[in-house]
C-alpha cells in the first residue's frame, strides 16, 4: 500500500515537473533563497561554535562543573550536560548533532546517548523569541515566556526520565505504561 502511494507520488510529481517546469523551477529557488537567508545564518554559527567547543575539550570542563547537578536530576554523568545546554542555547539539530559526535568520540555510552536524545532538542532561543513572538505573534513578552515553558518543559522531561530504566544490552529506555508515555510527551507542550 505505502509502495504504491509512494509510485503514485513520484509519478505525480515527475508529470508536474514535465508539465511545469518555469513554476517549479521558480519555487525552487525561492525554497532555495530562504533556506540560504534564514535556515542556514541561523544553524551554522551555533554548529560550529559547538564544533569548536566540542574540539577544545569544553564538554569535559562544563560536564565537570555540571557533574553534581547532572547525576542526580537525570541519572546521567556530566558531559551529558553539553548536549542538554547545546540543544536548548542553539536549537533542534544541535543537542541531537551533539550527542552523536560525543558518542561517536565514544564519551558518552550507547544508553546515555539514547536517554539524553529524549530530552536534548527543543526550539532555539532565536526561533522562539523572534519568530514566534515576535513575528507570529507580536509580543516580545510572549516569546519570552514561551522561552521559558520551553527552557521548563525540557528539564521537567529529563527529571522525568531520570527513574527510567536502560537494560544491561544498552537497549532503549523502556516506559513503564503507555499511560506515563503520554504524560512525559505532554511536557514538552507546556
Amino acid at each position: 500500500m505505502i509502495a504504491r502511494l509512494l509510485t503514485v507520488c513520484v509519478c505525480f510529481f515527475i508529470f508536474a515537473l514535465l508539465r511545469y517546469p518555469a513554476a517549479l523551477t521558480e519555487a525552487a529557488a525561492g525554497a532555495f533563497f530562504l533556506w540560504f537567508s534564514s535556515v542556514l545564518p541561523s544553524l551554522f554559527p551555533f554548529l560550529a561554535a559547538i564544533g569548536i567547543l566540542l574540539r577544545m575539550g569544553a564538554a569535559e570542563k562544563l560536564g565537570r562543573l555540571c557533574a553534581p547537578l547532572t547525576k542526580p536530576l537525570f541519572s546521567l554523568s556530566g558531559i551529558c550536560a553539553f548536549p542538554l545546554a547545546a540543544g536548548l542555547l542553539s536549537g533542534y539539530p544541535a543537542g541531537a548533532n551533539t550527542v552523536a559526535q560525543l558518542y561517536e568520540q565514544r564519551r558518552i555510552s550507547l544508553s546515555e546517548a539514547r536517554k539524553v536524545l529524549l530530552f536534548c532538542n527543543a526550539p532555539g532561543p532565536l526561533f522562539v523569541l523572534g519568530t514566534a513572538g515576535t513575528t507570529f505573534f507580536g509580543s516580545p513578552a510572549l516569546g519570552y515566556a514561551m522561552l521559558l515553558a520551553v527552557f521548563v518543559g525540557t528539564i521537567l522531561t529529563g527529571i522525568s526520565y531520570r527513574s527510567i530504566p536502560t537494560d544491561s544490552n544498552n537497549q532503549m529506555p523502556v516506559l513503564p505504561t503507555q499511560k506515563k508515555s503520554l504524560f512525559l510527551c505532554s511536557f514538552p507542550l507546556l
